[in-house]
């Protein structure tokens, strides 16, 4: 549910910037695609702050890594996809 933290291992398949199509990410904003959490195949976007974005920029696609995040919105336009506003990002 909206604002509720939860922390996740996921798996980092890109670094995105948003575009105008996703409604519930700011045109621009940086976010990362991912798999999860953990034993799921779920996608999720895993929007950054400003502070996380070079840090996110080095994670090799794949990577398992675990996410502290709020969770923004539960189901984005156009595709239904969780948008979290990462927090923290650690190595497992």
């Amino acid at each position: 549910s909206k604002g509720k933290l939860i922390r996740w291992k996921v798996e980092v398949l890109a670094f995105q910037r948003a575009d105008a199509l996703r409604r519930d990410l700011t045109t621009g904003e940086r976010y990362l695609l991912a798999r999860g959490p953990a034993g799921e195949n779920a996608l999720l976007y895993l929007a950054l702050p400003p502070a996380l974005v070079n840090e996110a920029k080095t994670i090799v696609p794949l990577t398992v890594v675990q996410i502290i995040a709020r969770v923004r919105t539960g189901r984005s336009s156009p595709t239904n996809v969780p948008i979290l506003e990462v927090e923290a990002i650690t190595p497992p």
